[in-house]
């Protein structure tokens, strides 16, 4: 397996953005025939989110519709592998050529208070890239990771990241890097839509109750700092919009815990509204909501 993703990686920095592209929609077409449970997980959660969005218009869920994409998702998650190769040919000098940015002003002003930012995004378009653009930009990016199952492609990712500027902290053991980061007006970029290995919130997340990470408001919290929400989109293959929205400062009670309750559903708030304008590249490809 290791193999595979060095193959990738090679092929990544040797091949055309656009060959890239083909090659992987190929594979994206065997997954999606041949990876039942993983379709079913992505056509779950998708199926939440139009039905969420028919009886907000007061309308019925489009089950064709429901289908297309959930087999859009498997190609924007091909494509997201794509360009991850591809990252390394990302870079100050050509980074106009891929990206649009939008609403850098928010995360200027809130670096400007000094307390740093807890950057919010979801398994949205292509975060690992909106990160790395973030870093290009000339701001200092802390990114919250998940190890992954093997240490060899664990480290293909983060030295990925890395090579690119991305400072890597892996999930759940190194509370004390996140706040020096903080502390120091940096960036902890963290991802909201999905809850990893801790007990999260109970909230509601499109019209019924999940438990999301309650990580990135538990921080604002702690630390008195905003929250900006970051999304990187797939415009067209080959071209992103980066969008930041504005800051969303912590609101401090006797009642930690409905603080940090409202501060959550606040973000998630944000997180919606880009899932709901980009449902087929939301790749969260396993069951969010318990079944029934």
């Amino acid at each position: 397996m290791a193999f595979l993703y060095h193959l990738c990686c090679f092929l990544g920095v040797h091949l055309p953005l656009k060959l890239l592209y083909f090659i992987a929609k190929r594979v994206a077409d065997i997954q999606y025939l041949y990876k039942k449970g993983i379709r079913q997980g992505v056509k779950s959660n998708i199926r939440q989110v139009l039905t969420f969005q028919a009886h907000q218009n007061g309308k019925s869920l489009n089950e064709r519709l429901s289908e297309k994409y959930v087999k859009e998702s498997f190609y924007n998650f091909a494509r997201y592998a794509a360009e991850f190769s591809y990252l390394p040919k990302i870079n100050k000098n050509n980074l106009k050529k891929f990206i649009t940015i939008k609403g850098k002003r928010y995360l200027d002003q809130a670096l400007a208070k000094g307390r740093g930012v807890v950057s919010i995004t979801a398994h949205l378009g292509n975060w690992e890239l909106g990160g790395v653009v973030t870093t290009l930009l000339g701001y200092p990016v802390n990114a919250v990771a998940l190890p992954h199952k093997t240490s060899e492609r664990d480290r293909i990712f983060v030295e990925r990241r890395k090579h690119q500027g991305v400072k890597v902290i892996p999930w759940g053991k190194e509370l004390k890097k996140i706040i020096r980061a903080l502390a120091k007006n940096e960036i902890v970029a963290l991802l909201g839509d999905r809850l990893i290995g801790e007990q999260g919130i109970l909230i509601e997340f499109f019209g019924r109750k999940t438990k999301i990470p309650k990580g990135p408001a538990a921080l604002a919290l702690k630390m008195n700092c905003p929250i900006v929400p970051g999304f990187l989109i797939r415009i067209k293959e080959g071209r992103f919009l980066l969008i930041f929205e504005p800051p969303i400062l912590p609101t401090k009670t006797d009642d930690r815990e409905k603080d940090l309750e409202e501060l959550a559903r606040r973000a998630l708030g944000v997180v919606e509204k880009y899932i709901l304008a980009y449902p087929s590249q939301w790749l969260n490809f396993q069951p969010l909501w318990p079944k029934g």
